[in-house]
């Protein structure tokens, strides 16, 4: 091994020696130092990183600090509630000065009330612990003034992990609570309204149908005596225009009660083919004077007999099929009776003006019709089809409108119907045949001469209420004097009969009856 002896100078000339140095260990001496160089710089490398990263995060998060400061309303407070410190935002939403607030305690932004309640002491409990609070608080600012926030209330904790400030962030909710409020009383209002109309609406229409049956009353009397041609036609207009304002203000009484949900079905059985024959009958006459046909396509295959409010499937019946005569100048009007998987299908189909495709989605509001000249060349009030819309839905159905403008309309009813029992028919005969058998063993001879005295009034008036349920009205009092004639049992039978729309089968009971 060689071996050198060397002696190390500093700049004055002096050094101290070193002595039996061997090259291999010099080498290695030299390896450390450069790597040890190499080190620091790389340290010294990473280092200027991390400090152009932490000054750029910093600056990020100052950023965010002055946009949250601009953007929201902030207030700091100590763990016992005293004000450290509020950002402009909040000074203006509150009305104070910074001076006037530091120091003071939360309690200056809440009403007296607020203050004493327990659920104040415990929301302080709960930011001392640790939690978040946050939701809609009412606040007093500066006069008095009555502030609505939405507040979040966050706990910081210190280097040992206890709170040591609250940071408050708010919104003002002043001008959404007021709207609310004024939208609260403008519904109530409105609801008033409404009850005070459908009262309204309930008196007038009670005094209108008693005079208003006596004109029709009376004109249909006149027509059955002898006239001339000219006193026969002003009394025939008469008498349709009352049955027309009748029929108006049977519509506007429904329209009333199903908005106000105040409208009950009834659940009986009823022959569906009977109700749909009796409501192209009442139809005839118009469509005859304008040489429409009126046609029935109800398959014999499907069943007769359902359960539900007749009535009410009846009246939405006849306002389709009346709407479509009304708009239908020549060809045909049908109604089609489908079984659709588990539902009821019926189709009014016409062949008339048809709906423009822009009206189709506001044909079932009231009110409405496709445009103002339908109005002036056909009249009504377009309250027909929204009554029939209400009506299928109060019955859990829907209802459909298909139309081609200008070759007709098509409105489709899906209504959900179990099925019915026996012919209401054969069950009021059979009710007959039971009375009558009754009869013969003395049962029924105190009732015998009673119902004699009555039954030509009482033929009278389910003639009057087979008229209104034909023509789509609301037969109350025929029923009604019908109740006032018969006894109740004689009565139930009777009434069950009518809404079957078995006109003829309550006729036979009456005529059995006075037998």
């Amino acid at each position: 091994m060689l071996t050198d002896f060397w002696t190390v100078l500093w700049p004055c000339g002096l050094g101290p020696w070193v002595q039996h140095a061997s090259w291999p260990q010099l080498s290695l001496l030299l390896v450390v130092t450069l790597l040890s160089l190499l080190l620091a710089l790389h340290n010294q490398r990473r280092y200027r990183r991390l400090c152009a990263d932490h000054q750029r995060r910093m600056a990020e998060f100052e950023g965010t600090v002055a946009a949250l400061d601009r953007a929201i309303a902030l207030a700091e407070f100590d763990a016992q509630g005293h004000v450290l410190h509020a950002n402009g935002n909040y000074l203006d939403m509150m009305g104070y000065t910074l001076a006037e607030i530091q120091g003071h305690h939360h309690a200056i932004f809440c009403t007296p009330q607020a203050v004493v309640a327990p659920t104040y002491a415990a929301f302080w409990r709960r930011l001392a612990q640790g939690d978040l609070v946050a939701g809609e608080v009412e606040r007093v600012a500066k006069g008095g003034r009555t502030v609505w926030l939405y507040a979040t209330y966050n706990p910081i904790r210190d280097a040992d992990g206890r709170v040591c400030r609250i940071v408050k962030f708010a919104l003002d909710l002043t001008e959404r609570r007021v709207m609310e409020q004024e939208l609260r009383h403008t519904k109530e209002r409105a609801e008033q309204a409404a009850a005070a109309r459908s009262s309204f609406l309930a008196n007038i229409g009670h005094e209108i149908r008693t005079p208003m049956n006596a004109i029709l009353g009376l004109s249909e009397a006149l027509l059955d005596t002898p006239l001339d041609a000219d006193q026969r036609r002003q009394l025939g207009l008469v008498h349709q225009a009352g049955k027309s304002l009748l029929r108006l203000l049977n519509d506007i009484l429904d329209t009333a009660r199903l908005e106000k949900g105040t409208l009950v079905l009834e659940r009986a059985d009823f022959s569906l083919r009977q109700l749909c024959r009796h409501v192209l009958d009442g139809l005839q006459g118009s469509a005859s004077s304008k040489g429409l046909a009126l046609r029935l396509d109800y398959p014999a295959q499907l069943p007769e007999h359902f359960c539900g409010d007749a009535q009410r499937v009846q009246q939405v019946v006849f306002n389709l099929l009346s709407n479509a005569v009304k708009f239908t100048a020549t060809g045909e009007v049908c109604l089609r009776v489908r079984q659709v998987q588990e539902q009821l299908l019926l189709q009014v189909q016409d062949s008339g003006i048809g709906i423009a495709p822009e009206q189709l989605s506001h044909i079932f509001e009231p009110f409405t019709q496709a445009d103002a000249s339908i109005t002036r060349r056909f009249g009504g009030m377009g309250l027909g089809i929204t009554i029939a819309r209400q009506l299928v839905e109060l019955m859990g159905g829907r209802i459909e409108v298909q139309s081609t403008l200008g070759q007709g309309t098509v409105f489709s009813v899906y209504l959900t119907l179990p099925p019915g029992r026996m012919a209401a028919v054969a069950a009021l005969t059979d009710a007959a045949q039971a009375t009558t058998d009754a009869d013969a063993s003395g049962t029924l001879t105190a009732l015998a001469a009673p119902m004699a005295a009555v039954a030509p009034q009482c033929c009278a008036w389910v003639q009057t209420a087979c008229q209104a349920l034909a023509h789509g009205e609301v037969p109350d009092e025929a029923l009604a004097q019908l109740q006032a004639l018969l006894p109740a049992s004689e009565f139930e039978v009777v009434q069950q009969a009518i809404h079957r729309f078995d006109f003829d089968g309550a006729q036979q009971l009456l005529q059995r009856w006075v037998r």
